[in-house]
């Protein structure tokens, strides 16, 4: 009753300011709706902060019970239960990005390419965030979103590759429903499951690792999903991979691809297939309104994660790998990512800031062509392997390269030259 009462004096504050007539003259209405000073709007300014901020408010002396607290005249933010805050975090931190409005914009974006994976993604970040809270692991941590990001990932993977479809098909006949009903059901279940699995291998990795994490744990846990599911039901035998005479044909080469189309738009569209693939997702639409959740994050990361999509494809176009993937974006995800983790954990200092970006992505291109032949011989994707090798080598190079300088606080681009100034 006190939320939904709550909600009501919201709306009501939020109606515009009408003159009554005969009581009040039109100016002394309008020096009504605004006779709120600066400071006596502070409240709820601080207040709609904290409900979209990660970090905790200060202390500002004792707590004051709810009906005796100064009314600024005007409604503070909507209700908002702090979980929630922590499940948009969780989807904006797969692209590092702590906020809850990007998170939105994520959320959105999958909903739009893929509705099913799109749910999946929240249910695999739920299930993590609620996993983490149980354990009573780092509050700050699941705040962040640290905690349930990589459960999102895990819903968007099992969503598109959708391990043991054999098994609840056969399911589905003797339960007496449909195969998509059933196979719908069985990953929802391993989402949850393996999401929550993530959990305790990230709070454990944390303090080992001498590099960021980064999305290790989503790697080793639906790498072994599929593992599992593979040995125990081997997938039909694909069609035997063309011939380097017939690749030529199809357009596996840099003329080949020139040929096809011009090449610019073509890029600009593998470009946002690359973003979208973070999120294992074939839409340009999706692309682009995943870059505008980073915009709202930080301009410059957003700009930096699209460049390293397209240095990624344009690698593997001159590295003459199938056009057909880079169009699908498959070469460029772990190249923004790549280059998007540099612009989150160094600050931008010219030349070699920009020169481990651009070679990040690139070396993310060749690492992603020998782990295809690696995992691929055991019949398994790369996911984000790729991405995590390369940045963890990246990183490492900081303090050990003249003019590469980690961030004290990682947060963004702008932030960490402001901090690096500063200070």
């Amino acid at each position: 009753m006190a939320w939904a009462s709550r909600c009501a004096q919201w709306v009501h504050r939020c109606q515009p300011v009408r003159r009554l007539p005969g009581t009040l003259t039109e100016g002394r209405c309008r020096k009504e709706a605004f006779r709120i000073t600066p400071k006596e709007a502070w409240p709820s300014t601080m207040a709609a902060r904290r409900a979209f901020s990660a970090t905790p408010a200060g202390p500002a002396g004792p707590e004051m019970p709810e009906d005796t607290r100064p009314s600024s005249g005007q409604p503070g933010p909507p209700p908002v239960h702090p979980f929630f805050m922590e499940v948009l975090r969780g989807m904006g931190q797969v692209v590092f990005c702590n906020s809850a409005l990007s998170g939105g914009f994520l959320v959105g974006a999958l909903l739009i390419g893929d509705a099913q994976l799109g749910v999946l993604a929240l249910a695999g970040v739920t299930s993590a965030t609620l996993t983490a809270r149980a354990a009573s692991l780092d509050p700050q941590a699941i705040s962040d979103g640290l905690m349930g990001y990589n459960g999102a990932l895990v819903g968007c993977a099992l969503s598109v590759f959708q391990p043991g479809v054999p098994l609840w098909t056969a399911l589905a006949a003797s339960i007496g429903c449909t195969p998509q009903l059933a196979t719908s059901l069985a990953m929802a279940a391993l989402t949850a499951t393996g999401a929550a699995a993530t959990v305790p291998l990230a709070a454990k990795l944390g303090p080992l690792l001498p590099v960021p994490q980064y999305t290790i744990a989503f790697n080793a846990v639906v790498l072994a999903i599929l593992a599992g599911f593979t040995l125990a039901l081997p997938p039909p035998q694909k069609k035997q991979k063309p011939s380097d005479s017939e690749q030529s044909q199809q357009g596996g080469s840099v003329l080949g691809f020139l040929w096809r189309s011009g090449a610019i738009p073509d890029m600009i569209e593998a470009s946002l297939h690359g973003v979208s693939q973070i999120f294992v997702v074939n839409h340009a639409g999706t692309g682009l309104m995943l870059l505008a959740g980073i915009f709202c994050y930080s301009p410059a990361a957003a700009a930096v994660t699209f460049a390293g999509s397209f240095v990624g494809s344009l690698t593997a176009v001159l590295l003459r790998q199938d056009v057909d993937e880079v169009m699908d974006g498959l070469w460029g995800y772990n190249s923004a990512l790549a280059a998007l983790a540099v612009s989150i954990f160094f600050v931008p200092l010219g030349v070699s800031f920009g020169m481990l970006a651009c070679g990040g992505a690139m070396a993310s291109t060749l690492a992603t062509i020998g782990f295809k032949e690696v995992l691929g011989s055991a019949k398994l994707p790369p996911m984000t392997v790729p991405f995590c090798t390369v940045a963890s080598g990246c990183f490492l190079l900081g303090g050990r390269v003249p003019g590469l300088v980690h961030a004290a606080r990682p947060h963004s681009p702008e932030m960490n030259l402001h901090a690096y100034h500063r200070f």
